[in-house]
């Protein structure tokens, strides 16, 4: 009987040993399973990353599609941008260039200035005038170099200018300053930035003139409507 409960004992022990190394062996598997998965999810990001991004950006609204164009929302220092790429072809050249569009307004925002636009600008020459009164308004000077970024980004000769004899002279220039509508033709684009009649900013096209009738000192906005209803020409 002694005999047996040794035996009994001896096989209790083999069976601790073979059950304490079955948990050993399951530890490693969980620890290699483990292992494995971070290393494929590290993997997986830095493949996926940019489309992880544009998922994030998306659910987070820095991501979004305006009138079949996908523009992004960021920050330069305290100033929120909007940009789109886009792709431009110069005849002249008889080449496309790539150009990012950066706005300071949302265009979807911008849809709130009515804009009648229909052609595009004529080739090769725009003059960007000025009435009096959207002179005095402080983002006059952006718009103007805003407008002419993108007008140089078409390929076109840029020109600023006078919607009056009086104004150029007061500025120190003389006639050949002056352009406003009556001077728009074929091959000569003119953008007049003008008092609004009303309360309300508006764009509209009288023949190859663009006129941006400014309200409440809007300039900035008007301008940047104008350049997103040019692309939709361009379209």
């Amino acid at each position: 009987m002694p005999h047996k409960t040794k035996k009994m004992a001896e096989k209790e022990v083999e069976e601790k040993k073979d059950k304490k190394s079955d948990n050993n062996m399951k530890r490693i598997v969980i620890m290699l399973f483990i292992i494995v998965f971070l290393l494929a999810l590290a993997l997986a990001l830095v493949i996926f990353k940019e489309p992880l991004l544009g998922i994030w950006h998306n659910i987070n609204g820095d991501v979004f599609t305006y009138h079949n164009m996908t523009y992004v929302k960021g920050n330069v220092g305290s100033i929120t941008m909007y940009a789109t790429q886009l792709a431009i072809y110069r005849p002249v050249e008889n080449q496309t260039f790539s150009y990012t569009l950066y706005l300071r307004n949302d265009p979807r925002v911008l849809d709130k200035i009515p804009a009648n636009i229909t052609e595009k600008l004529q080739r090769p020459s725009v003059y960007v005038s000025f009435e009096r009164e959207p002179l005095v308004c402080n983002y006059t000077s952006l718009a103007a170099y805003k407008l002419g970024e993108f007008i140089d980004a078409l390929g076109l000769y840029k020109e600023g200018a006078f919607a009056t004899l009086e104004l150029a002279n007061e500025s120190g220039y003389g006639k050949d300053k002056v352009k406003n509508c009556s001077d728009a033709k074929k091959g000569e684009s003119v953008i007049l930035f003008k008092k609004s009649d009303n309360d309300e900013s508006y764009i509209h096209q009288d023949g190859y003139c663009y006129v941006l009738e400014v309200a409440n000192c809007e300039t900035l906005e008007t301008s940047e409507r104008l350049v997103l209803s040019l692309m939709d020409t361009m379209h």
